[in-house]
């Protein structure tokens, strides 16, 4: 209660009590008895009171109301003002903050107004955007990525161009990286780790039907949402003019934001896919070699050959000289033999002894 009011229920009161007051005085003027005269003024005074205190309290509730209505006002704006001040606009989308970088360019948070919806804006580097190659087989990869209906992989709305550079827009997906999550909470039981690499595996099954393979797979592609569902981003039609999961360069120092090998996508590549001199199209057999890596990145904690070479170069030559891969229950103790098989089957570095058909994995990881 403010001071005001305050003053106001000591005024009321007081004519209150004035007015008992008069009321007893004239009770007893009439010859009506003490008695009844203390009755009447005090019931009197009681009255007025519980009259006073009931208006007092109506206007402090509508007052309570008018400040916390106003302050969900005020709230309302600042996150509308928040999302209208930005600065770059997309195709109806506010850029609202960068999410990450990759290889070919860089991740964006967007939302749009109209349609109150939140999207990731894919926005690609000069280099790849001024590539007459790459630029023909992102018009490739965007056409069939509007194609793409599955409940595991990231699906496309919108591509363009902004400022001169390639831009996407995707489905915005709530969730953390499998990277990101080993380097949190270390390597995944079991049973995570099969779920995740099922999911996975049809997701891959049915690009592969539509000819789409992904150029690229490793632990970044994968985002796994609250309820433990996986998406997967960056699929496309992989063309001999851009292989795209190739290397073609080879760095002499580790790379990526962290600074560590550990962020680079060359453990997960197949080995057929790093060589110098004419390097294979990612395919199917690529992808299962990938996926089979990651598996063994999500039960070991570690990607493949990790800590074993101190640059992406010995990588490449550990691969070539076929250097067995640390078993995964000597890192691990506590996955099964199946697993271990199955893992091993896909990381075959000879392709024609891998499994043959990603449809085949799926039917093994399933009875798992």
């Amino acid at each position: 209660m403010s001071a005001s009011q305050k003053i106001a229920f000591i005024i009321f009161f007081g004519v209150a009590a004035l007015f008992s007051f008069v009321m007893f005085c004239i009770h007893i003027k009439t010859k009506g008895s003490l008695k009844n005269s203390l009755y009447l003024g005090t019931l009197s005074l009681l009255f007025i009171t519980v009259v006073v205190l009931l208006i007092f309290n109506r206007t402090i509730d509508q007052k309570k109301r008018r400040v916390v209505t106003t302050k969900k006002s005020n709230s309302t704006q600042n996150k509308n003002s928040k999302r209208s001040k930005s600065r770059y606009q997309i195709h109806g989308y506010d850029i609202i903050e960068q999410l990450g970088y990759v290889s070919t360019g860089a991740i964006f948070k967007g939302y749009n107004r109209q349609r109150n919806m939140y999207a990731a804006i894919k926005i690609l580097s000069n280099d790849s955007s001024n590539n007459p190659a790459y630029v023909e087989s992102f018009i490739q990869e965007n056409n069939q990525g509007f194609k793409i209906n599955h409940p595991n992989i990231v699906s496309v709305f919108k591509a363009g161009k902004f400022r001169g550079r390639l831009y996407y827009i995707m489905e915005f997906v709530d969730g953390i990286t499998v990277r990101e999550e080993l380097v949190s909470n270390g390597a995944y039981n079991e049973q995570k780790a099969i779920n995740i690499g099922l999911q996975a595996a049809q997701a891959l099954e049915y690009a592969n039907s539509l000819d789409i393979q992904h150029p690229r797979l490793n632990t970044n592609k994968i985002i796994i949402t609250q309820g433990g569902q996986i998406k997967i981003y960056d699929l496309h039609v992989v063309t001999p003019e851009y292989p795209g999961g190739t290397i073609t360069r080879f760095p002499t120092k580790p790379y990526g934001p962290d600074k560590s090998m550990n962020n680079s996508p060359i453990f997960y590549i197949a080995p057929e896919n790093l060589t110098k001199e004419k390097p294979a199209v990612p395919d199917e057999l690529a992808n299962i070699y990938s996926l089979g890596a990651i598996l063994y990145n999500m039960l070991t904690g570690i990607p493949p050959l990790y800590g074993f070479f101190s640059n992406p170069i010995q990588v490449v030559e550990g691969f070539i000289s076929e250097k067995p891969l640390p078993h995964i229950q000597t890192l691990n103790p506590n996955i099964s033999n199946e697993v271990c098989q199955v893992v091993d089957l896909m990381m075959k570095i000879n392709r024609n002894k891998r499994y043959q058909s990603i449809s085949d994995v799926v039917k093994d990881l399933v009875v798992l």
